[in-house]
């Protein structure tokens, strides 16, 4: 949890002089917390850094390789197992889980659930050996 609303309470009621605005503000700023939670926000920096990383993966992996999408039914065989129990095909790399509104950056032990769709970076060749093992 980020501590920059209480230093800017503490500066503004420093600035002003006066303890007259530190209950407001206190108020606003707890207010904004459990906005945040409720709404399930994610931090700012947080967020671009994993977006940079993401971008990072992808740009340094393969050039031949092309971005597919795919989603996980009830019937397939990695569903509800963990990334890393899951024999991928050489040269396939998972970006991401797209599950529900979220997109996951997946690591050995994320599960995949039914109703995922996995951003899977690969060739043609691994993208064939992919579709029929799932």
């Amino acid at each position: 949890m980020s501590k920059a609303p209480f230093t800017a309470i503490l500066l503004i009621t420093e600035m002003v002089g006066s303890l007259n605005h530190l209950m407001p503000l206190a108020l606003t700023a707890l207010s904004a917390y459990v906005v945040v939670d409720f709404l399930g926000g994610a931090p700012t920096y947080t967020s671009l850094l994993e977006n940079m990383q993401l971008k990072r993966t992808l740009t340094t992996f393969s050039d031949n390789n092309h971005l597919f999408s795919l989603p996980i039914f009830n019937d397939s065989l990695i569903a509800n197992q963990q990334v890393k129990n899951i024999k991928w095909t050489a040269q396939t790399l998972l970006i991401n889980i797209q599950r529900g509104e979220h997109q996951l950056v997946p690591n050995g032990d994320t599960i995949i659930q039914v109703g995922d769709t996995l951003q899977v970076s690969t060739n043609q060749a691994g993208y064939q050996q992919l579709q029929q093992y799932l």
